[in-house]
């Protein structure tokens, strides 16, 4: 993944989503914290390492990422674009906890 810039960091997390998607998700979770670790104001990112921890039930590791993407959409102005679904999965892993 030396090849991670600006110019394809959109590439990777979408190939991590698809990773995800696919049941990959190791690969997903390897490929989204690199992009984190070389661009943390990468937004999307956050909220699919977040779905992708969830999916290997690390609840405290999902919850810290959307917990992370809610505070990055606020501060981008755009709480109002944050799926419904993250609020009721943070609902949800809050009363696991």
């Amino acid at each position: 993944m030396s090849m991670l810039s600006q110019k394809t960091v959109e590439k990777y997390n979408n190939l991590a989503f698809y990773f995800q998607k696919s049941g990959a998700i190791i690969q997903s979770v390897n490929i989204l914290n690199f992009i984190i670790e070389r661009f943390p104001n990468r937004v999307v990112a956050y909220l699919n390492l977040a779905d992708s921890y969830l999916v290997l039930h690390k609840n405290s590791e999902a919850l810290s990422n959307y917990q992370k993407y809610i505070e990055l959409m606020k501060k981008e102005g755009k709480e109002h674009k944050i799926p419904d679904r993250v609020f009721k999965i943070i609902l949800s892993l809050d009363k696991n906890q």
